[in-house]
């Protein structure tokens, strides 16, 4: 009588998701360690795996970059404006107009 190791007893993930797991022979990944599967057959995909908390923080150091370029942005075009001013307050060529130039 042949052995199907498929057939292996349902655990609990270990990331602590507390989602009830089972492990497949024939479903491996490319480095040959068996994929946790859902009890449906699907891939299990905990968000607490090492792997998923590391996308995490990509992705929310992304939102941070993505929302504070903005923010450098109109500081160094602030920085621009007043380095003009200053340069022409230097050279005394203050234009009458300058509360609307320099905005």
């Amino acid at each position: 009588m042949s052995h199907n190791n498929s057939d292996k007893k349902v655990s609990l993930c270990r990331y602590g998701c507390s989602k009830q797991i089972k492990f497949d022979d024939t479903k491996v990944g490319k480095n040959g360690r068996r994929i946790p599967l859902n009890l449906d057959g699907t891939r299990h995909d905990c968000p607490f795996s090492p792997h998923n908390q590391a996308n995490q923080n990509l992705q929310t150091q992304v939102q941070q970059i993505d929302t504070t370029i903005p923010l450098f942005a109109e500081m160094v075009r602030q920085l621009k404006i007043a380095n003009e001013f200053l340069e022409d307050i230097a050279t005394n060529n203050t234009p009458k107009n300058w509360q609307t130039k320099y905005k």
